[in-house]
């Protein structure tokens, strides 16, 4: 009798999450932060490669002054529904990027794990982007 009650929710939870699981992250994403007196632009675009994505993006301010890091990486979705891909910057530095999909976008979190120039390092806050 019990199984009667959770089995509707079962067939959800099976029909919904391959929906969820193949959705498709590639495009291009944009988005901006304020940052003391200035603005925080990022750029993301994530391409569909084979079972897997590739990113590239940027960080910069738009006032130009600072380091502006390019990076560039690869990596696939986990079971969460979250892009998980190791990347390289222009600085060398490298590290994990972990993107979470968001209704309209898609939220960035880099973590920078071998440091080779800490110039950007501070440019890489969470950051919610909308895409474009």
């Amino acid at each position: 009798m019990r199984l009667l009650r959770i089995l509707p929710l079962i067939a959800l939870f099976v029909l919904l999450r391959p929906a969820y699981a193949g959705s498709d992250l590639s495009g291009t994403y944009s988005g901006e932060h304020a940052v003391n007196k200035d603005t925080l632009l990022c750029e993301l675009t994530i391409t569909a490669e084979g079972k897997g994505y590739a990113i590239s993006g940027s960080y910069a301010l738009e006032s130009g002054h600072g380091a502006t890091p390019s990076f560039d990486g690869s990596g696939n979705v986990n079971d969460q529904g979250v892009l998980v891909a190791t990347f390289t910057d222009s600085f060398e530095n490298t590290g994990t990027a972990t993107i979470t999909p968001t209704g309209d976008g898609v939220t960035i979190s880099i973590r920078v794990t071998d440091v080779k120039d800490p110039r950007c390092i501070p440019l890489y806050k969470d950051f919610t982007l909308k895409k474009q």
